[in-house]
């Protein structure tokens, strides 16, 4: 493990730099003459622009769904579907993350089509169903008379759940389009910055209540593989449900987002009307 981490940071750190050196911003001249913005008030005009307030939100409710529920999964997979046989709920975990390796590649390709052809927020709808679907369907497969049959509900949630961290920054852009359109300003490192705060305050909200949930199903370690019937009802339902609930409200604020394709085709033409294309 220690080498395998070592190899990963190298290859993280050599690749990870390439786009800075080879990846040149469209208008680079354009904004490196730009009038430079105070924090303060950039910092509010962010937090004024709907639209980017609105994908906050989405990847916001995104996050805690599937984060509060992230440590659980280990739990019903070994409590409840392996009986506490914490070896084979090893084993499945090791073979479910490694069949996600495929899918997850393909959900680029498949993410990247349906944005194309039917815009993003139709991609986000996409994804937010799939999810939905997913966890339910975990009460037909997560079953001790087959533990091998809950890989079925992974492979339908996880890959095209990763097309989010596909869009959402292809949906920063359009933001930063419709922004220069509103303010004469590009301001992409704003909404960059707002948005990763984001994501790290998700990441710790999770992390942090993740442990309470499970103390909230009854779960006490002590009883090991004897864990009572409610207590193992409690792990399923609460692993179905959370993710279930955040993503029905996730997709009410995609309901919200006005950003379409032919929107963003306006806002273009616009904008390179007044700039040039270049």
């Amino acid at each position: 493990m220690r080498y395998i981490s070592i190899g990963i940071g190298i290859v993280s750190i050599l690749l990870g730099v390439l786009p800075g050196i080879f990846v040149k911003e469209r208008y680079y001249t354009k904004t490196q003459n730009q009038e430079k913005q105070n924090l303060i008030a950039g910092l509010k005009q962010t937090l004024k622009t709907r639209p980017f307030l609105i994908l906050v939100s989405i990847v916001f409710t995104k996050s805690l769904g599937f984060g509060l529920v992230g440590s659980l999964g280990f739990y019903v997979n070994a409590y409840y579907v392996c009986g506490g046989d914490l070896k084979q709920a090893g084993i499945i975990n090791g073979v479910k993350a490694s069949l996600l390796i495929l899918p997850n590649l393909l959900s680029v390709p498949l993410c990247t089509w349906l944005s194309s052809h039917y815009g993003k927020r139709f991609v986000l709808y996409f994804i937010g169903i799939s999810g939905i679907l997913g966890y339910l369907s975990v009460y037909i497969f997560y079953t001790p008379a087959n533990p091998w049959l809950q890989i079925i509900p992974t492979l339908l949630i996880a890959p095209l759940s990763s097309g989010i961290w596909l869009i959402a920054p292809a949906m920063q852009a359009d933001i930063a389009d419709y922004d220069e359109l509103r303010t004469g300003k590009r301001r992409e490192g704003s909404f960059s910055a707002v948005f990763s705060w984001v994501l790290k305050v998700s990441a710790t909200i999770t992390t942090g209540l993740g442990g309470f949930v499970l103390v909230l199903t009854g779960f006490d370690i002590l009883h090991g593989a004897d864990q009572p019937e409610h207590v193992l009802d409690n792990l399923v339902n609460y692993y179905v449900w959370i993710p279930v609930t955040f993503s029905i409200i996730n997709l009410g604020c995609i309901h919200f987002y006005d950003l379409t394709r032919e929107r963003m085709e306006e806002i273009r033409a616009e904008l390179e009307a007044i700039r040039g294309t270049r």
